[in-house]
């Protein structure tokens, strides 16, 4: 079911953006497309392993003279593109794809390029970009695939060019050093003679739980056990390029009369977010990739998530507090302000919260 609603999801921004953007490649004028457009080709969107994909079990597998784009991960293998597993992500925006998707979201009509480099030796797919969920929940916890197969453990892994410091951070507490990184611009296609891809744990619930639990075990020596009674963290989202909440100042009044704690997990380095969220007894926040950190929450931290009713669709917190037992809620608002001229209005948007509603909830919680 989980896949079903994630699919929805994309098919329902694929339209909207497509509606905005004027695309409309009908399906019958592929071939025709191609016929006539040398500089061209056809290529069927698909999962690796189709029966294990839909029975949402996560495997590593093995493709031979492959490439890979750098910016979402997509693989090319002779006329498929790759990209369920491998980085869970749509495939609509990709430098790739570019919206030339078809309205049956099965194939997709791509620019014939040239490969910038070839790595000849065997490699691993890691993967990575700058959004702190992705890098945790989509990218990181693959590795889990991988600890009992010692000989993957050791190849060198594709990664992201631009590394962010809480990604080098993490990379360093696992104890994998920079000369076993192979770096890669998020405009490079990049042929692999040998190329082994741990598959995202992000597609399926279950695989999800796993990626959360190794997560915890992972850096659970970096937890702390500084304030016993349990720390209460209001989550801001005031340093994020987006999706603000309009009424900030009256949310943070009312949390700092109830005793809380503000954070900007933006400011603080992994292992303190990591310790941080370790204390946590209460967190409320705003939907973002900072709350992602309550999966280093002990169990029973209750999780009040602040969203609205164009991000509702995504449950990633409402999961992470499933996968490691928290005690999750919501309160959604309706009174939500979309940018002008976007494509993705569930990503470009602000919202205010019902302050009566807020307090009611936590003082329920304190």
């Amino acid at each position: 079911m989980e896949g079903e609603a994630q699919q929805q999801e994309n098919d329902d921004e694929f339209l909207f953006a497509r509606k905005l953007l004027k695309w409309n490649l009908p399906d019958a004028a592929l071939v025709q497309f191609k016929k006539i457009s040398p500089d061209y080709e056809l290529v069927h969107l698909s999962s690796i392993d189709s029966s294990e994909y839909f029975e949402g079990i996560p495997y590593v597998t093995k493709l031979n003279n492959v490439s890979i784009i750098g910016d979402r991960w997509f693989v090319l293998d002779e006329n498929r593109l790759l990209y369920k597993e491998t980085s869970c992500l749509t495939p609509f925006d990709s430098i790739l794809t570019n919206w030339n998707v078809t309205r049956d979201k099965k194939h997709a009509v791509i620019a014939k390029r040239n490969i910038d480099r070839t790595i000849e030796y065997p490699c691993l797919l890691l993967g990575g970009d700058q959004n702190y969920f992705h890098w945790l929940l989509r990218y990181l916890s693959r590795l889990a695939l991988i600890e009992s197969l010692p000989s993957l453990n050791v190849l060198p892994m594709l990664i992201n060019k631009d590394l962010t410091r809480y990604q080098q951070d993490s990379l360093e507490m696992l104890g994998i050093q920079e000369d076993q990184l192979i770096k890669i611009a998020p405009e490079e296609l990049v042929k692999c003679r040998e190329l082994y891809i741990p598959t995202s744990p992000r597609v399926y619930m279950e695989p999800f739980k796993s990626g959360c639990h190794w997560l915890q075990c992972k850096f659970a020596k970096y937890f702390s056990a500084k304030n016993k009674k349990g720390k209460l963290l209001y989550v801001s989202r005031e340093d994020a390029p987006r999706r603000y909440i309009r009424n900030e100042s009256e949310v943070w009044n009312l949390m700092q009369n109830y005793g809380f704690e503000k954070v900007l997990p933006g400011t603080l380095s992994f292992k303190e977010q990591i310790e941080t969220f370790s204390q946590a007894a209460i967190v409320v926040g705003a939907h973002g990739a900072g709350l992602t950190n309550i999966v280093f929450s002990p169990p029973k931290t209750k999780v009040l998530e602040l969203t609205d009713t164009l991000t509702l669709k995504y449950n990633d917190y409402e999961l992470i507090s499933e996968a490691v037992s928290l005690d999750y809620s919501s309160l959604v608002s309706k009174k939500v302000f979309v940018y002008p001229k976007t494509a993705f209005p569930s990503n470009c948007h602000d919202f205010t919260v019902e302050i009566n509603q807020l307090e009611a909830l936590i003082s329920n919680f304190v």
